[in-house]
């Protein structure tokens, strides 16, 4: 009886290896934090429903949210049936297109949820923008779910989480490894 299986084909041999295949996930990801804190916003989001809507109807993230969203739909209907039973990450991107929309949303619908519970303005509650704000985060939420299922029915769940599938891990000097 095998407790620990073959060793994986994505685990290369030496640790020489490892340290070249690991070098360019680490600068993407250096690189990444440095996109994020030079373009992130200078100042916390907005928690007024009308400030929230300037901000989405800006052209900045109006371009952005019709990339993901036509990505994501190109991702849906064309990618998706080809290559969605052969490679994970096909779900894996659809769900993160749409997750990065609806976190944006969830953020404003949040802020303006607090400021009317903390104002006892229900002003907000008569906008009409607040009501879309929560069908969109609605509707994203639900096809995340939808697709990120999809991937779990998919595929072996056994092998952790999907990073491994980006970053091979370090050999371990751990007598027993499973112990760690």
């Amino acid at each position: 009886m095998r407790i620990f299986g073959p060793r994986p084909a994505l685990l290369p041999r030496s640790r020489s290896t490892l340290r070249r295949r690991s070098r360019p996930h680490d600068a993407n990801s250096i690189l990444g934090s440095i996109i994020i804190a030079l373009n992130g916003p200078s100042e916390h989001g907005s928690s007024d429903i009308r400030q929230f809507e300037k901000l989405f109807v800006s052209p900045g993230f109006l371009a952005w949210g019709g990339v993901c969203l036509v990505a994501a739909a190109a991702m849906v209907f064309f990618v998706a049936p080809r290559y969605g039973k052969k490679n994970m990450l096909v779900y894996i991107v659809i769900c993160s297109l749409l997750g990065g929309l609806s976190v944006a949303c969830t953020s404003g619908l949040g802020g303006a949820i607090l400021s009317s519970i903390r104002n006892h303005d229900s002003s907000q509650w008569t906008y009409w923008f607040m009501y879309f704000l929560l069908a969109f985060c609605v509707v994203t939420l639900l096809l995340e779910i939808n697709y990120l299922n999809k991937a779990l029915e998919l595929f072996n769940t056994a092998m952790g989480p999907c990073g491994f599938l980006f970053r091979p891990r370090r050999p371990s000097t751990h007598p027993h490894p499973r112990l760690q």
